[in-house]
């Protein structure tokens, strides 16, 4: 009986292994029977946010990009981080810039957060035309929040879009400043 078996899969490997055939069920992606080029189908399109991008921001940036109802929050949390100023003035003498860099590889978008760029958020993302969705499984970010991008040569600007616009953090983590291509 284990003869029998390693026979089939022998002949099963070199079956493979001899065959003209596309693996993918499919056929061929590359062309049609005319040489022309296929259109890209999502699994084969190109993902313009692949890569590493910088946003370097100071403190009025954050700042700035947060609603200004949530503002009282938030200047709350960046007083207590230490980042700056006070709770009525949080930027009150920051002179720092910091930086951040986010990478989209994979169908991962990963944040390195200032200022040690240390990782902050690990999420899935997933692209539809000029909006990406991202979801951390509620470590970071509650469930999944979407955001619209632009991309104008290597500067990639970022706007959250629906509920994940009411969070500040998030808001200033993306809105601070634009992003610029690192490779």
């Amino acid at each position: 009986m284990r003869k029998l078996a390693a026979i089939v899969v022998l002949v099963s490997v070199a079956a493979a292994c001899g065959s003209s055939q596309p693996s993918d069920p499919a056929g061929p992606k590359a062309s049609d029977a005319t040489g022309t080029p296929a259109s890209p189908t999502p699994s084969t399109a190109v993902d313009p946010l692949v890569g590493e991008w910088i946003q370097d921001f100071t403190c009025k940036d954050m700042l700035g990009a947060v609603d200004p109802q949530k503002v009282d929050k938030y200047k709350v949390w960046v007083s207590e981080e230490g980042l700056s100023g006070t709770q009525q003035d949080p930027c009150a003498g920051a002179e720092w810039t910091h930086r951040r860099v986010i990478r989209f590889e994979g169908g991962h978008l990963v944040i390195f957060d200032p200022p040690n760029l240390e990782m902050g958020l690990d999420a899935t993302y997933g692209l539809e035309g000029d909006t990406f969705t991202a979801n951390d499984g509620n470590q970071n970010i509650p469930g999944t929040f979407r955001f619209r991008f632009e991309i104008d040569g290597d500067e990639l600007t970022i706007q959250l879009v629906g509920r994940g616009a009411r969070d500040p953090w998030t808001v200033s983590a993306f809105e601070a400043a634009p992003f610029v291509r690192a490779d």
